[in-house]
């Protein structure tokens, strides 16, 4: 068996980590050990997930009907699960059919966003040695099957922000908050820790299932860190950049609050 852990990150459904505040994500993902292959052509399948030890669905966000969320996709990522595989989700800001046709099927559901610091942590490998992370929240409600890791207080209630479900075989890593995978939340306080966690984690743990699998078809859309320890990864620029009316930094496409200050940038 491999010692590397092939990881796909699904941008099939999702133009918004196409963006360059999100380079240092994928490039910290490589240089941690994982091998990050990036799906852009397709709707995910059981045929083609069987390959990568991890998947990765990071706030899903298009606005073509044909990149809308089936629900095949849905019973193709759950049997993946079933089968051993492990699977990081984040909300989206507003592909509502992804929050209906597949969220909640994972018994994940969430309100309007919060910005407050997250200091209330559970014992666990990705909250080992962080003390404060900061980003915008989702409010999201889960199932009991879902033990919460880190959370935030507001007024009488507490709302997860990184919480684990074990499902058959397989893993679930559920993360309230987009952002924290975006350049400028990287660099404040622990955040770039419990990622680092957070993918350290599932590279064990991946190693932990003992699971073979075959090498992907799919071209590497980055070098790993053994061929290359700093990687730059080339994209698209956007048809037209946008910024924030409050700090002046790129934003998304599609961005509804700016990764540097949190400020809403909705027109």
């Amino acid at each position: 068996m491999s010692s590397k852990v092939n990881m796909l990150l699904d941008e099939y459904h999702n133009e918004e980590t196409k963006a360059r505040i999100y380079n240092d994500i994928k490039n910290s993902i490589v240089n941690w050990g994982l091998d990050l292959y990036v799906n852009s052509s397709a709707p995910l399948t059981s045929k083609l997930l069987e390959t990568y030890d991890a998947l990765a669905i990071i706030g899903p966000r298009r606005f073509r009907k044909e990149y809308d969320w089936k629900v095949e996709e849905t019973r193709a990522v759950m049997d993946y699960v079933q089968e051993g595989g492990i699977l990081l989700v984040t909300p989206s800001r507003a592909d509502r059919i992804y929050k209906t046709v597949f969220a909640r099927e994972l018994g994940i559901d969430w309100l309007g966003m919060n910005s407050k610091f997250v200091t209330d942590f559970t014992l666990h490998p990705i909250t080992s040695g962080i003390f404060k992370i900061h980003a915008p929240w989702f409010r999201a409600n889960l199932i009991p099957e879902w033990t919460q890791i880190a959370r935030v207080q507001l007024g009488v209630r507490s709302f997860p922000v990184i919480a684990i479900r074990e499902l058959g075989r397989g893993t679930m890593i559920f993360v309230s908050s987009i952002m924290l995978f975006t350049r400028a939340f990287m660099r404040r306080f622990d955040n770039a820790k419990i990622l680092l966690n957070m993918f350290t984690w599932i590279k064990e743990l991946s190693a932990g299932k003992g699971i073979k699998r075959k090498a992907p078809k799919e071209e590497k859309m980055v070098i790993t860190g053994e061929e290359k320890p700093k990687v730059e990864i080339k994209l698209e620029p956007p048809k037209k950049a946008r910024f924030c009316p409050h700090c002046g930094v790129e934003v998304p496409q599609f961005a509804v609050f700016c990764p540097n200050c949190g400020a809403s940038i909705e027109e």
